[in-house]
């Protein structure tokens, strides 16, 4: 595929390919190339631009100079399937394809081996997305990532991003298929800002993903790859929390009761109040603990911690922890907090487990959000801080991550500074934990702000639709 480059490496030509490498090396960043499809000469040709890549809000500079790119493009036309290999050292380029015929599509990273990422003008994205089947398992990786970073840079707005990620989900790898999961989860937190949006995106999720579950099936199989039995606990998640599917997240929340040996309306067993760790697949248990937690009481609650102080499994306290610290109800939610600062009650290491499971099932990828529950876990930290980055040390620069967990404006991200700044210079990685997290509120509210009036327009023409 590259052997278009070889002159670069031999005769007078010989620095091309060391420029290529130092390019690279040194700056920093990764190049993405806007390619643009013009059959209008004798035969047609792409239009490159290249840049540094950046967020949308990101205050990094650009490249200093170009990249030297080994790029290699494939595309599809009625004679077939062609590539065109080319290396790409100046910001503006144009690589002519050796076509009688504008393309029906364009691939703009052969084989997905390119180190860069692409957009498309919007009609030939449209047809990369029509014929993402033609694409082998590295194009729809490279495909993925670019999708991605389109969205982050404020390029692609959400119509497009869904429709992308509807094709992704199709795609035979798992890590391809959920690729847009973390995206659409962002999405439901900070663009879905209406109960209809909500219902809107959720029904998407459970449309997009449910047919993977389907022909994946709820329970483990004998046959099952390792990348068979990952994806299934994905999509499950992915359809029972975001996508909020009732009927898999009653049959979740049976599975973790029956963990727990707590009574479940129809079973005909009888609960015994005792730990049963296979009652759920071994992968699926710590989904069906949370689930259970999320849509139970305090019954739940009491017997996660109960169970949890008994066990001597890491394994098993630690999702049994996570559960309790999902618990919804402000009351309960408390009282998962409250055991961080009780000497004994828990492990130095599990303490982190119980606080994410409390900010994950406010704002995470996988489950609603509530501006509530995000709020007295911000109130319970910033109240309690010292104390819990003593009991955490060496790690308590974390806490700051989980602080902001969530918060998207620039209003949230001026406070989070001056609220901590004095409190992490004696935590080791504290200043930087801040630094970066400040950052990321920033680059979530700049995102935000570009993304929301095409949003806006994309649900007022749901709301027209008949």
């Amino acid at each position: 595929r590259h052997a278009e480059f070889d002159g670069y490496a031999t005769g007078r030509r010989q620095g091309g390919l060391r420029a290529a490498f130092e390019s690279f090396l040194n700056q920093p960043g990764v190049p993405i190339v806007q390619v643009a499809v013009d059959c209008g000469g004798p035969v047609p040709r792409l239009r490159l631009e290249q840049r540094r890549f950046l967020p949308a809000g990101s205050t990094s500079p650009p490249a200093t100079r170009p990249w030297g790119i080994p790029l290699c493009v494939r595309w599809g036309d009625t004679a077939g399937t062609h590539e065109q290999c080319q290396l790409m050292d100046r910001r503006s380029a144009t690589l002519p394809l050796p076509a009688a015929a504008c393309p029906a599509w364009v691939m703009p990273n052969a084989g997905g081996a390119g180190y860069y990422r692409f957009t498309l003008a919007p009609g030939y994205a449209q047809r990369l997305e029509a014929n993402f089947d033609a694409l082998d398992a590295r194009e729809q990786r490279a495909y993925a990532d670019s999708v991605d970073a389109a969205f982050g840079a404020g390029v692609l707005d959400e119509a497009g991003f869904l429709r992308a990620a509807a094709r992704l989900a199709t795609a035979p790898e798992r890590e391809t298929a959920m690729a847009p999961l973390h995206r659409l989860a962002w999405i439901r937190m900070h663009l879905a800002d209406t109960p209809a949006a909500v219902l809107e995106l959720r029904s998407f999720i459970r449309a997009t993903y449910g047919p993977g579950l389907d022909r994946l099936g709820l329970q483990p199989r004998t046959d099952d790859s390792d990348d068979d039995r990952r994806l299934r606990v994905e999509l499950m998640s992915a359809v029972a929390e975001l996508g909020r599917e009732p009927a898999l997240r009653t049959m979740l929340a049976a599975q973790g009761r029956r963990v727990l040996g707590l009574r479940v309306d129809g079973d005909a067993d009888v609960a015994d109040g005792q730990l049963h760790p296979d009652a759920a697949p071994t992968d699926q248990r710590a989904l069906a603990l949370r689930v259970a937690m999320e849509d139970g009481d305090v019954e739940v609650f009491d017997a996660l911690l109960a169970h949890a102080a008994a066990s001597q499994d890491a394994e098993v306290r630690g999702q049994l922890l996570g559960a309790a610290g999902a618990a919804t109800a402000p009351a309960l939610r408390a009282r998962a907090l409250a055991l961080a600062l009780v000497p004994g009650a828990v492990r130095r290491n599990e303490i982190g487990v119980l606080l994410d499971g409390g900010w994950s099932s406010s704002g995470s990828a996988h489950v609603e959000d509530s501006a509530a529950l995000l709020q007295l876990s911000r109130a319970w930290l910033d109240t309690h801080f010292e104390t819990v980055a003593e009991r955490v040390a060496p790690y308590g620069a974390s806490l700051v991550r989980r602080y902001a967990a969530g918060q998207c404006s620039r209003a949230a991200a001026d406070t989070l500074q001056a609220k901590f700044a004095p409190r992490v210079q004696a935590i080791d990685g504290g200043p930087r934990a801040l630094d970066q997290a400040v950052e990321q509120v920033r680059l979530c509210a700049a995102l935000r702000a570009r993304l929301q009036p095409a949003a806006a327009q994309m649900r007022a023409a749901q709301r027209a639709r008949p």
